[in-house]
């Protein structure tokens, strides 16, 4: 986690708080580090009632009877007051290569978060050999391009598809069936479900995966080696 713009009398514990007790019951990578950023700085734990994921937007649920989310920036502008501050600092955060959370409660923008979708260190490798053995390489992701492009810029992935709808990535998967290429798609999100359904071969990440990912993927990697 890179940082946390706070606005509307809000401090940025609020907004961590906030964020974290949403994020815990999320399997995501952005989730986690958010929630382990909060366990760092020793926050304190709010008690989050009927938490959801809301689809390619983020998270909502209740905390002490008030509605609160986490995610971008067009789902908050859906459920709160968004003033040119919280604009201004997630575009910024995003043309830097970072993903930024807005979080809001109670129908008002607590803050920003920035939160950085580092690969792991042996993607990389991982990516080159998969290229060696003939396999052509995209990514899918519903984050924005600048994060997109700095992440498969450091895999060695040329082909990029940015800020997906889940049913965006359905429909690309079938784009390239329809030319006569099988496909494996790689997810572990509920997001990724429906491509992971599409694909000839889906393949979901076993020690991180969503319940729906494990449900419809063909293969589950068991752990994170």
């Amino acid at each position: 986690m890179r940082e946390v713009v706070n606005v509307n009398a809000a401090s940025a514990t609020d907004v961590l708080e906030v964020a974290a007790a949403l994020e815990g019951s999320s399997t995501h990578p952005l989730a986690r580090a958010v929630v382990e950023e909060a366990h760092a700085k020793d926050v304190a734990q709010l008690q989050a009632d009927s938490v959801s994921e809301v689809a390619a937007c983020g998270m909502m649920g209740t905390i002490a009877g008030e509605t609160c989310t986490v995610g971008k920036l067009a789902y908050a502008e859906e459920v709160a007051q968004v003033g040119d501050e919280v604009r201004a600092a997630a575009e910024r955060m995003g043309a830097e290569g970072a993903t930024a959370l807005v979080v809001t409660r109670a129908g008002q923008t607590l803050g920003v978060i920035a939160v950085a979708d580092a690969a792991r260190p042996e993607a990389s490798a991982a990516m080159a050999e998969l290229t060696k053995e003939g396999l052509e390489l995209e990514m899918f992701t519903g984050d924005n391009a600048h994060v997109a492009n700095s992440v498969a810029a450091s895999l060695g992935i040329d082909r990029v598809s940015a800020e997906l709808l889940p049913q965006d990535k359905l429909m690309r998967i079938g784009e390239i069936q329809e030319s006569g290429v099988q496909v494996a798609m790689v997810g572990d999100g509920i997001n990724d479900a429906p491509a992971l359904a599409k694909a000839d071969i889906g393949i979901t990440m076993g020690a991180a995966a969503s319940d729906t990912a494990l449900e419809v993927a063909d293969v589950a990697l068991l752990s994170n080696s």
